[in-house]
């Protein structure tokens, strides 16, 4: 879904050849992400089928491939918003929420302020029952020697959910501050 998200939302203001934005992904994300030209034409066929994007133009060269460039239709666009919202929803991670930050202007940014201080409020939940369970944790049928492995578990797993947990409240903040920009710009 992030990179059906990225096709549509770089479609938004104007139509493009899906290499302009293969390379507009990898810029703006310092060549950190790949993308295979499979994944990128398929994602796009899948969106066109969708009838999410239209053909609006194909360029024929001699001795090249035609180049079509393809804009959002109407459905597109609220396709898209609904791609950011469930991603914003219930996040997997900060991961997951990458390409749906690239377009999170399109949406109510107050719904998606809403949306986060929910899933920190279950990361915390989450993180609060996991100390608990693990606070008093004892092994069980461990061979002698391992003890201190499980314990390196318990700890990695705990820095993990709270490392997540602060990104996802210093994910809020940056949010919070757009909603200020975007009222004081009203």
């Amino acid at each position: 879904m992030s990179l059906q998200i990225y096709i549509l939302g770089s479609l938004w203001h104007e139509e493009r050849h899906p290499y302009d934005i293969k390379k507009r992904i990898l810029e703006n994300t310092s060549n950190t992400v790949s993308i295979t030209d499979g994944n990128l034409y398929y994602n796009f066929d899948a969106l066109h089928k969708k009838g999410y994007l239209d053909k609006v133009e194909t360029v024929q060269s001699e001795g090249h491939p035609d180049k079509s460039n393809y804009a959002i239709t109407e459905s597109g666009r609220e396709a898209l918003k609904d791609m950011i919202y469930k991603s914003f929803k219930n996040p997997k991670d900060i991961r997951s929420l990458l390409a749906p930050l690239f377009f999170v202007r399109l949406v109510d940014i107050s719904r998606i302020q809403f949306m986060l201080t929910e899933a920190i409020a279950q990361k915390e939940q989450e993180l609060q029952e996991m100390t608990a369970r693990t606070a008093s944790w004892q092994p069980v049928n461990i061979e002698a020697g391992y003890e201190e492995c499980y314990e390196f578990l318990i700890r990695y797993g705990r820095s993990g959910r709270t490392h997540e947990l602060d990104n996802l409240k210093d994910l809020l903040g940056v949010i919070s501050r757009m909603q200020e920009d975007r009222s004081d710009r009203q």
